[in-house]
Formats: C-alpha cells, structure tokens, sequence
C-alpha cells in the first residue's frame, strides 16, 4: 500500500511538473493566445518564437508593445521556427543588439511588417522563399546590413525597406513587381568594410523580363546620387532603359548572356 501511494504520488508530480513547463514555454503574458508564444534564453541571448500568427504591435505602452520587450537589450538572436506565418509590425524595434535571424525552413513566413527590424544591427539577412511582402522601414536604419538575399517569392518590397543600410550588391528576382521609395537609397554614414561617405548600391542585377514599378528615389537620392550599374539580360534592355526608377536610378545599365 505505502508502494502504490509513492508511485501516484511520483506520478502526479510529474504530471504537474511537465503541466508548468508546457505552460512557462508556450504561453506570453497574460495568456493571450491571439499573441505569438516565444522563449528567450539568457544563456545566449536567443529569443525563439513558435506559434502561427505573430500580430502587428503598437508603440505607447507595455500592453501594446512586443511582449519581450523587458529583453530587448539582451537579443542578440532571433530563431523563427516555420509555424509562424507572419512577423508583426515593430516586432523587433529596440532590439539594438541584434545581430543575427534564422527562418527555419521549409518557412511559412508570408510577409513582415513594418519597421520590424527597425534599427537592429543585422548584417546579413536571408529572406525565405515564403514571403511575398517586405513592409515599409522592415530594415531602414540596420546601418551594418551589407549582405541581402532576397526570396524568389518576394512581390512587394516597401518605401524605405533597406534603407540607411549599406548594401553593396544585391539581385532582385524575377517575382517582384513592385518597390517603394527609398527601399534601397543608403545615406551618408560607415559602411561595413569601415568606408565613410556615400554608399549608394554599387550594382543590381534584375531577373525580372519587365521592370518592377519603382520610383526616382528607389535606389537614387538625387540625380547627382545614384546607384552604380544595373545589369539585364539584353531582350530586357530596353524597357528598363525607358521605366521611371530604373533609367534614371543608375549610372549605367549593361547586359550579359
């Protein structure tokens, strides 16, 4: 009898302790289940967050704001696992110190919000093929984010997505169809080989047979100020040559095979 008492009771334990830990790990703050669930381990300073659908947050107060804000200083990497179908407007704004972003694949992430990775030290970022849209500011001010890798399904790129970053090259696949103002005009400021001045990007490549509609100021800040070369494949030449954003964002515009 005292056996089968030690046994219930060891099981009963362990049936509260697997309860807590489920419940520490996969629910936020007030247990809101409209909210992404998430754990950040002090350790390394990795946040990982898990659940489906990540909402837009509100800049104001504590109850409108990311609910790891209290870690905000302490993020240095962000793991999104391939539950999640969205990241949220200014999900990570005020995380100074984040250096690095992980999409775990096959990701389900369709679009990030705007100014998601506002002011975040990244500085290389890998978009997944999963996502269509990239919102306005989703990047702007990352001002050591020199290394983009665009998505083949990315449409939608944002005003001011990349902007104050100090991106080098970059490839626009053939999905996109449309980029806002400012999304790739990089400002005065240290690029990341240490270089200060204007860095402007020095070269494009579009895979795209018609241009994606962009503005005068997508990759240019003024006429003085443009971006470096832009390269098409040949049959593609001449609509860029003629397409606001594109002949007059470049100082020239070449082909190759």
């Amino acid at each position: 009898m005292r056996k089968m008492t030690l046994v219930l009771a060891c099981l009963a334990s362990l049936v509260l302790a697997f309860t807590t830990c489920k419940k520490d790990e996969s629910t936020l703050n007030g247990n809101n289940e409209s909210e992404p669930c998430w754990k950040f381990d002090e350790k390394d300073g990795t946040l990982y967050i898990w659940c489906i659908d990540m909402p837009d947050f509100v800049k104001g107060d504590t109850s409108t704001w990311h609910p790891w804000w209290k870690h905000d200083d302490s993020i240095k990497r962000v793991v999104i696992e391939n539950t999640v179908t969205r990241i949220g407007q200014f999900a990570f704004w005020g995380c100074v110190n984040l250096v690095e972003v992980e999409f775990i694949e096959p990701s389900s992430v369709e679009s990030i919000g705007e100014n998601a990775f506002f002011l975040c030290k990244l500085s290389a970022i890998k978009i997944p093929n999963s996502v269509e849209r990239i919102g306005n500011s989703a990047f702007n001010n990352c001002q050591r984010l020199h290394d983009v890798n665009l998505g083949e399904g990315v449409r939608i790129i944002g005003n001011s997505a990349f902007n104050q970053c100090v991106i080098t090259y970059l490839t626009i696949p053939s999905s996109v169809e449309q980029i806002g103002e400012y999304a790739f005009f990089s400002t005065i400021g240290t690029n990341w080989q240490g270089q200060t001045g204007w860095n402007p990007l020095s070269s494009v490549s579009s895979l795209r047979p018609t241009p994606p509609i962009a503005h005068k100021t997508t990759f240019a800040g003024s006429n003085d100020l443009r971006a470096g070369s832009l390269c098409v494949k040949k049959e593609y030449l001449d609509s860029y040559g003629q397409a606001v954003g594109w002949k007059d964002g470049f100082t020239i515009i070449f082909t190759r095979l």
